[in-house]
């Protein structure tokens, strides 16, 4: 999902994931007979947070929940069945495996679950984050949110995300034409090309 021209002499290595958790097992809600998964990574300050947690919490979706500097009255306030709040980031491939739909700002995220099937609500904070999500609404293979607070279209965004089968085919249909090689293969193909700009 490259949003950048360049020319034929740059050699485009695509998005890193971190492995961000030694702990592969991830926690889901399991008090829900609805079984839909939902990663949600949202920055504290966001300024539409509230109304968000409002909506996943009547949501019979299950959510996990990461969000750095997230306040515990906050958690407390939007405590739910059906929330689990992370207080690590998450194992991505162990993300990519279970979890059926994604909220997220943008960045690298969006290649690691696109290349996977995995639909999106886009959130754009900067621009970077709103050029990334338009290259995923041109193939349909998410949704976004970007504007004026009004909690009814962020109901109607995650609703389409938890039951639009459209973005679910289009989310697949794009990752076949991606190509995202797994963690380790990207960072060994990253010290190659780094050693060889060094023998330069």
């Amino acid at each position: 999902m490259d949003i950048y021209p360049r020319d034929e002499k740059v050699e485009y290595l695509g998005a890193i994931a971190t492995q961000c958790s030694a702990d592969n097992a991830l926690h889901w809600p399991s008090n829900t007979l609805f079984n839909i998964k939902i990663f949600v990574y949202i920055k504290s300050n966001y300024h539409h947070l509230d109304d968000l947690l409002s909506v996943i919490k009547a949501s019979p979706a299950k959510f996990i929940v990461y969000s750095v500097g997230l306040s515990n009255s906050r958690k407390k306030q939007f405590s739910s069945h059906n929330i689990l709040f992370s207080d690590e980031p998450c194992n991505i491939e162990r993300l990519q495996k279970e979890c059926h739909g994604a909220i997220i700002h943008g960045g690298n995220l969006i290649d690691q679950f696109v290349s996977v099937g995995i639909p999106l609500l886009l959130l754009p904070l900067q621009v970077e984050n709103l050029m990334m999500s338009e290259k995923v609404l041109k193939e349909k293979a998410g949704i976004s949110f970007y504007g004026p607070s009004n909690k009814n279209i962020i109901t109607e965004k995650v609703k389409l995300l938890i039951t639009d089968p459209a973005l679910k085919k289009n989310a697949r249909l794009l990752s076949k034409r991606m190509a995202v090689l797994p963690l380790n293969q990207q960072l060994n193909r990253v010290t190659k090309v780094v050693s060889r700009l060094l023998r330069l």
